[in-house]
């Protein structure tokens, strides 16, 4: 509303204004006009008479605006303030002098910035509250058309900042109503972060507050809540950034205009610049029980951030995680753990690796390993140690609260359907986790756990009421949290040789004796399975090692069938002998029975040369008596000769058995050696069971 003052029809006012007006001086070379005691006599004379009309008022800030008289300036404003403050949303003009004062802009003729000083504070968060209540009505209306107009957008972004440079007080109730925003508008229900809102919340608003945290004073648990939508919106825009096996910097639209578009350098970089500023404000944040060193927190090196980590999860054994340090764990573990599955999944889609296998490095593998002498994919080992460290930490049961927020993230950014192989990096870990869980089983019993009181914040809105939660609910559905392995062999039923594979390794690690048969019996099928489906025998390709344990095996007949013959070496009785292939499996020392339970038929299964020239010392060292060489064979020529002795051979027609199955050894290929090792175990299947 627009108020002017028709001056001429009151002569008692004007010649007031005249008196006040004749009683500035102005000062040669200054832009400021000297207030004289007689204008501010003048003055108090005007209000006393006419102080009760704003519109007399406002000629009066007029006069003084133009003549740059401050002081007088302000003692208007505290009187319009202290008496009119109802009606200055109804007077334009004055709203947009009172936005001046607090604006960063600057006019040659007139300082506001001058004037802001010399109001008192009373004033001055008079006219910033008056302010912020406007902004705010408009903020609102604005959210509300910011999808249909670039103009509303901008708008809401003014009157935000506007509203941040003005006070701390209001600084909560603003960006709640940015986020609220979302769901009237209906983004939410678009299953997607990557909003005009969202954008304007985490680019423009959020590092303002986290760099001026301790002016604020915003809430604990609102600061955390605000990381987290931050943590949303950049690792949603990281996980679409790859595209085709490549991670791209690449524009996306933003839910609510499609006209604008999101574009960002290194977007988990980013977040942790975020998080960054929020530990440097740990004390606000509540995180100083977690934070061991001061200054700049932020640690690039992830490897070490993560075992900073689990030592406070160690410290908070068999307690209740809850806000803060959930939130600490979340925001510092999470992006390490995207950026880890971007990359072990653009390795593993690779042409080259498609077909590859995970698995356990078995004594064959490792022996491939060092002769091969292949370069290891240190970036890939790297990234795939960081993966199963992120998910380490979930595994445990303090730490639910944040699996909770792991879950509820990887949902809202779609990680199972923009990530193609993302079921299949899980089922690697699987197979990792149970498996090293079996290895330490007996060190995980004899741990005893201690119980550490973790300070929680009041009203955290990821805190959970111990009376309410159930606290293997979360676990027992999660796909985050690694099966046991009793329940993992029962999903690894697809009968893929990769399931069958890791079900030989893993039956052999439930240590039960009764379950050695079926171990063997199974590892036995696979073989089976493995020389009937086998494409390739001689296929060479690269393994790529993970850790010292651990692998991905490429389709090789050869590999797989050395590494199921290590598992059987575990179980398989002393005849077991007969399969050595080469001297890192050989042995010096054989059980005093076995070597009478030889027969001529039985060297075609011994494949040792050591073992074929240890039987000649025995033939040599014993007596006839000790001895008794029996073929299979039925041949009878000699029909008035016994049975027995007509099957019967002399210890030199053994040796020269030995001598010739030697020499034949000597000639073999591995294919063959492989082949005769495979018909012993097939041929002497039942014999070998019943053994165990």
């Amino acid at each position: 509303m627009k108020m002017d003052v028709d001056t001429t029809s009151n002569r008692n006012f004007v010649y007031l204004i005249d008196q006040i007006r004749s009683n500035l001086v102005a000062v040669d070379g200054q832009e400021v006009t000297k207030e004289t005691p007689r204008a501010h006599a003048w003055l108090l004379t005007t209000l006393s008479i006419y102080g009760d009309d704003l519109s007399i008022l406002i000629e009066l800030y007029r006069l003084f605006r133009e003549r740059n008289s401050y002081i007088l300036l302000s003692f208007i404003i505290e009187h319009i303030l202290q008496h009119h403050i109802n009606k200055i949303e109804q007077i334009d003009y004055l709203q947009q002098e009172f936005q001046s004062i607090f604006s960063k802009s600057s006019d040659k003729s007139f300082s506001y910035s001058h004037l802001n000083s010399i109001l008192s504070i009373s004033a001055r968060e008079s006219i910033s509250s008056f302010l912020i209540r406007n902004w705010y009505h408009e903020l609102e209306q604005n959210l509300l058309l910011s999808s249909k107009s670039i103009q509303s957008l901008n708008q809401c972004r003014e009157k935000a900042l506007a509203c941040l440079s003005l006070s701390s007080s209001s600084i909560s109730s603003i960006l709640e109503l940015i986020l609220n925003a979302e769901e009237k508008i209906g983004f939410q229900t678009k299953l997607t972060s990557l909003n005009i809102l969202r954008c304007l919340f985490v680019q423009d608003l959020l590092p303002i507050v986290l760099e001026n945290r301790q002016r604020y004073g915003v809430q604990t648990h609102l600061c955390h809540k605000w990381l987290i939508y931050a943590m949303e919106f950049y690792m949603e825009y990281a996980v679409k950034c790859l595209k085709n096996n490549e991670i791209k910097e690449i524009e996306v639209k933003l839910e609510g205009d499609f006209h604008r578009t999101f574009l960002c350098k290194n977007p988990i970089e980013q977040f942790e610049k975020l998080m960054n500023s929020a530990m440097n404000m740990y004390e606000n944040f509540n995180w100083q029980q977690f934070i061991i060193h001061h200054g700049n927190q932020i640690s690039f090196n992830h490897r070490q951030k993560l075992l900073e980590l689990q030592v406070l999860v160690d410290r908070a054994h068999n307690s209740t995680i809850r806000c803060p340090l959930e939130c600490f764990l979340f925001c510092s573990s999470f992006p390490i753990y995207i950026q880890s599955i971007l990359h072990l999944s653009i390795l593993l889609n690779n042409e080259l690796y498609k077909d590859y296998i995970f698995m356990y490095s078995t004594s064959s593998i490792k022996t491939l390993l060092k002769k091969s002498n292949e370069i290891n994919n240190l970036e890939f080992m790297e990234n795939f140690s960081l993966f199963v460290e992120c998910l380490n930490l979930l595994q445990q049961s303090q730490t639910n609260s944040c699996l909770k927020l792991y879950q509820e993230t990887i949902e809202k950014i779609q990680l199972n359907t923009n990530i193609s192989n993302y079921q299949r990096i899980l089922r690697i870990f699987y197979v990792y986790y149970v498996i090293q869980k079996s290895k330490n089983v007996k060190e995980n019993q004899s741990k005893e756990n201690k119980t550490i009181v973790i300070d929680d914040t009041p009203q955290s809105p990821t805190m959970q009421d111990d009376t309410n939660t159930d606290t293997t609910s979360t676990s027992t559905i999660s796909a985050l949290i690694a099966p046991d392995i009793e329940h993992f062999m029962q999903q690894l039923n697809d009968n893929s040789l990769e399931s069958r594979l890791q079900l030989c390794l893993l039956n052999s690690l439930i240590h039960s004796p009764t379950q050695h048969r079926s171990t063997v019996s199974f590892c036995i099928d696979t073989l089976v399975y493995l020389h009937e489906h086998s494409t390739s025998y001689t296929q060479q390709q690269i393994i790529l090692p993970l850790t010292t344990d651990y692998c991905l095996i490429p389709h090789s007949f050869k590999i797989f069938f050395d590494y199921i013959l290590d598992i059987l070496l575990q179980y398989l009785p002393s005849t077991l002998f007969l399969l050595q292939i080469d001297r890192q499996r050989s042995s010096s020392i054989y059980p005093k029975d076995f070597f009478p339970n030889i027969s001529p038929p039985f060297l075609r299964y011994i494949y040792d040369q050591k073992l074929l020239g240890q039987l000649i010392k025995y033939i040599q060292t014993t007596t006839t008596t000790e001895r008794r060489w029996i073929t299979t064979t039925t041949t009878n020529k000699r029909k008035h000769d016994h049975d027995d002795e007509t099957n019967k051979l002399t210890d030199e027609q053994f040796i020269e058995k030995i001598i010739q199955h030697a020499s034949n050894i000597t000639q073999w290929t591995d294919e063959q050696r492989r082949s005769a090792i495979y018909a012993y175990l097939i041929d002497e299947r039942q014999t070998l069971l019943q053994s165990l």
